[in-house]
């Protein structure tokens, strides 16, 4: 019984990862026409104007760190015959949390840096290699360091569910 019960701390047990945000790497998948818009303006938008919103309120990405191509959360919404690309991205503003599939800020605006736009094959290609690894159950939460007044740092919180 004690050999079960060590063994089930150990899967709910919280690690912590600290990390510094100017080392993350995020990717946004959307449309041709709609990256030269985000790349131009340098801003993920919650409300794009002229974009039907389908799934969460929030601006999605995926870490070019830890995350994973997960289709069925990540383009399916597109449809069969969009022309997509990635977005890929660095900011200065922590998202609110992530799972391996993506990472949702709860801005209206999110301001982003160090943008390069690449095809579609190219950023599943960096989504299947990247350098980390989080369960498909973790939660990855970022929150600021010392009180939030280091904005480019931020500790991943990854919580085995």
């Amino acid at each position: 019984m004690k050999l079960i019960l060590e063994n089930w701390k150990k899967f709910l047990k919280e690690e912590t990862i600290f990390k510094n945000l100017s080392d993350e790497t995020f990717l946004h998948f959307t449309t041709k026409e709609r990256a030269e818009k985000i790349k131009e303006m340098r801003m993920l938008l919650k409300c794009p104007e002229g974009v039907v919103k389908c799934g969460t309120d929030t601006i999605d990405a995926i870490s070019l760190v830890w995350g994973k191509y997960v289709p069925r959360v990540q383009t399916t919404h597109y449809g069969k015959d969009a022309e997509l690309v990635g977005v890929v991205f660095k900011t200065g503003d922590p998202p609110k949390y992530g799972y391996v599939e993506e990472v949702k800020w709860d801005n209206n605006e999110l301001p982003i840096t160090d943008i390069k736009i690449i095809s579609f094959e190219e950023a599943v290609q960096r989504l299947e290699n990247t350098s980390e690894e989080v369960g498909e159950m973790d939660v990855v939460k970022y929150n600021e360091l010392f009180g939030g007044g280091a904005k480019d740092d931020l500790v991943i919180t990854i919580n085995k569910t």
